[in-house]
């Protein structure tokens, strides 16, 4: 299935954001890593996929009218991004159902189709899966072009998240795994640096902690890195967004250097002109006195 979806659609890049279990802070990081996109200007959608008990809508502060219960109910996959709620961000939100039973409605044709969908219009499409690997999350993996884990430093996190990753590996999906560690700086019993070894893979990224502000901001659906964007915790999506999403960083002297160079040409162009100019008068005057 995996290689028929990528094989039959041009599409943006989907990236998967999942734990082994609860209270790693995937939807903060969810929701803060697509406002960081669209404060670049990409086009950003987020697939709430925790299809029980999803809270990506409260987080920004949406109110959805439809849902994905709604695609599966109309068999109106291709539509898909009729049915998403638009953040005043741009991000469109395809959210969870508003009850748990209606999980079981979201098929593995809908789930495709619908990713499809969206990917056939979005630059970016960020997917929060509910913890664990519940069959529904490993097709999501399967179709992602990127795999953010996201652990803490606790040793019950790290416990669970090798797990996840050896189970990962057995099914050939462990390359597409970038491990994201939240709240690095807390005060955890394992050091950083034991991460790799505990865990079998390098982090990819390190997170720092945001106790108040980034609660509140969850609470009242303000991404963090939009109402407190120096706060070390923005500085951190900040960063995770340039690692994922390289920006061309221009140094002052190329900056200056084209500057300059525009500045000559403006003044080439211009005695271009004056001489052209002169030697039309020149001209004039030679055939005047012959």
């Amino acid at each position: 299935m995996a290689g028929t979806f990528k094989d039959n659609y041009k599409r943006g890049k989907m990236i998967v954001i999942c734990s082994a279990s609860g209270g790693t802070g995937r939807t903060a990081v969810t929701v803060n890593l697509a406002a960081m996109l669209a404060k670049r200007k990409m086009k950003v959608d987020i697939l709430d996929a925790d299809w029980q008990f999803g809270d990506i809508a409260m987080a920004l502060n949406l109110e959805p009218a439809v849902t994905i219960k709604e695609i599966a109910e109309k068999q109106d996959s291709k539509n898909a991004r009729n049915y998403t709620s638009i953040h005043s961000t741009g991000i469109g939100v395809l959210a969870a159902p508003d009850r748990p039973e209606y999980a079981d409605m979201i098929t593995s044709d809908v789930l495709e189709a619908t990713v499809s969908a969206l990917l056939s219009e979005a630059q970016v499409l960020l997917a929060e899966t509910e913890g664990g690997l519940t069959d529904r999350n490993l097709q999501l993996m399967e179709m992602a072009d990127i795999i953010l884990l996201i652990t803490t430093p606790g040793i019950g996190s790290l416990k669970n998240t090798k797990l996840m990753i050896e189970t990962l590996e057995a099914l050939e999906l462990k390359d597409k795994v970038k491990l994201v560690v939240n709240q690095k700086d807390r005060s955890y019993a394992i050091k950083a640096s034991m991460i790799p070894k505990l865990v079998g893979v390098e982090p990819f990224f390190f997170l720092p902690s945001e106790k108040t502000q980034l609660a509140n901001s969850l609470d009242l659906g303000e991404p963090i890195v939009l109402s407190h964007p120096k706060l070390r915790f923005s500085k951190g999506i900040e960063g995770l967004a340039e690692r994922l999403y390289p920006q061309e960083k221009q140094s002052a002297d190329s900056g200056f250097l084209k500057l300059f160079q525009k500045k000559i040409t403006g003044v080439r162009g211009r005695v271009d002109e004056l001489i052209g100019k002169n030697s039309i008068e020149e001209s004039k005057g030679i055939q005047k006195n012959q």
